[in-house]
């Protein structure tokens, strides 16, 4: 065989067995491009209200299968956390990239990065807030789109920074792959490596470039950025290490502290259960980045019982003005059942998701309003079972016990059912505000008073108690 295609030959043997690569082929789940570039995984989409969070691959990976191990699609990442924060939107931004030179499709990511926005733009993203999630180099493509909208004259392709509150990058290579030196070292025998790597991706000063231009508009707009970088070394074929070292995977702004995850290049993506590190900590980002800060308290209650509710204020008052906890409850939007989509109901949902503690005012309206019901309900009774959420129930009027449950939906799929007798109920079920005399009302109120003091932090000061005397 004549040196030049032994060379070659052993090229190609090298790299083939990269399980990128073998994995876009063996994954029968494997994203198409075209019409498929922006993709609709999972959650309440089609509205105006809620969060946005897209979702981008790493070189040579599947769209979806990206997410969730091999075998294990209960586990995707992007559907988990839609099942879980029913205000999630999760998308799949697909591309088509490689590494190697070799793959004849591949364009560079600074101008893949034009059709990406414009598909974001074609759905609409931008128009409520929006988080990334991007593994490998899919957080280089990514920092190119938003730096393309900064300097776009389209106000609709600027939205999409603007509307950016939030970036997670898991094992991007922002400094270049510590790969490249090796394949430097080895071009010295197999002199076909020198044109192996992607230029972009060995042009260190384009690389950083673009990271100072990312660092300018997470300062400039606030963004909320979390890096995370692997703690297990990848096997590839004479290499044996990190394929994304911890400097290269730390973008280096000043208010972040890169973390580690026990997985390997391949697997950081991957949770293998509702309970992984991974998993828990994109969904408390998500989270932390849609939720209003200043709620502490959160008063469910339907609009026939205003009375009671303007009451419960007037002792909660003394607590309000004190600064602290923050109370808040929908204020004359009218009756509950109301229509999904409108623009207040994102204030209810980053009110619902800030809160420590929740008052529910209960009552034949409050059973009978499907918002409460479908939407406010089920997600303050999933954060009381499985988040230490107070639940401080308030019997306004006479009710059926029996109708006292909801359902909430479970990360991997299915449900389960919670029950309100389970809760805190400040007075009996069987004794409701209804049959109270006006002076038993004023004692309810003024102790249902002292538990939100009580179930609140920072503590609140001798004088806002005394107020309440």
């Amino acid at each position: 065989m004549p040196a030049t295609a032994a060379a070659t030959s052993r090229q190609s043997w090298l790299f083939s067995r990269h399980p990128q690569v073998n994995g876009a082929l063996r994954n029968p789940g494997q994203a198409k491009s075209g019409s498929d570039v922006l993709q609709r995984l999972a959650g309440r989409c089609g509205v105006t209200t809620g969060v946005d969070v897209v979702f981008v691959h790493g070189a040579e990976e599947d769209a979806e299968g990206c997410w969730y191990p091999r075998g294990h699609p209960e586990f995707s990442l992007p559907r988990m956390l839609a099942r879980e924060l029913p205000y999630v939107c999760a998308w799949s931004l697909h591309y088509e990239y490689s590494i190697y030179r070799r793959k004849a499709h591949t364009l560079p990511l600074a101008e893949q990065a034009t059709s990406s926005i414009r598909e974001l733009v074609m759905q609409k993203i931008g128009r409520k807030p929006v988080v990334f999630v991007a593994h490998s180099v899919g957080g280089i493509l990514v920092k190119h789109v938003l730096r393309l909208a900064q300097r776009s004259p389209d106000p609709a392709w600027r939205n999409v920074l603007h509307a950016t509150v939030g970036v997670v990058f898991l094992a991007t290579p922002h400094f270049g792959f510590p790969l490249t030196p090796r394949i430097k070292t080895l071009s010295r025998w197999l002199p076909t490596l020198r044109k192996v790597l992607l230029a972009e991706l060995d042009d260190l000063s384009e690389l950083d470039d673009l990271n100072r231009s990312f660092g300018r508009m997470v300062a400039e707009r606030a963004i909320e950025v979390d890096v995370y970088y692997e703690g297990r070394r990848t096997r590839r074929t004479l290499w044996w290490g990190f394929l994304v070292s911890k400097a290269s995977a730390d973008p280096q702004i000043p208010t972040v502290i890169p973390t580690v995850v026990n997985a390997n290049h391949d697997k950081i993506c991957k949770p293998t259960s509702e309970n992984a590190h991974i998993y828990r900590s994109v969904r408390e980002f998500v989270r932390r980045c849609f939720a209003d800060p200043c709620t502490d308290v959160f008063v469910s209650y339907a609009h026939e019982d205003i009375a009671a509710l303007e009451q419960m204020m007037g002792k909660l008052e003394p607590l309000v003005r004190s600064g602290a906890p923050g109370v808040w409850y929908d204020k004359g939007q009218g009756n509950r059942g109301i229509e999904a989509g409108q623009a207040w109901e994102t204030e209810i949902q980053k009110h619902l998701e800030g809160a420590r503690v929740a008052v529910l005012l209960i009552s034949p309206a409050f059973l009978n309003s499907q918002y409460i019901t479908t939407a406010e309900l089920p997600f303050l009774c999933r954060k009381a079972d499985t988040e230490g959420l107070i639940l401080l129930c308030v019997p306004v009027g006479p009710v059926d016990l029996e109708k006292l449950s909801c359902r909430y939906d479970l990360p991997q799929g299915g449900y389960k059912e919670f029950r309100l007798t389970d809760a805190h109920w400040t007075s009996p079920p069987q004794k409701s505000l209804a049959a109270m005399s006006q002076e038993e009302r004023d004692r309810f109120f003024t102790h249902l008073a002292h538990d939100i003091f009580e179930a609140t932090e920072p503590p609140v000061s001798e004088s806002a108690k005394a107020d309440l005397r």
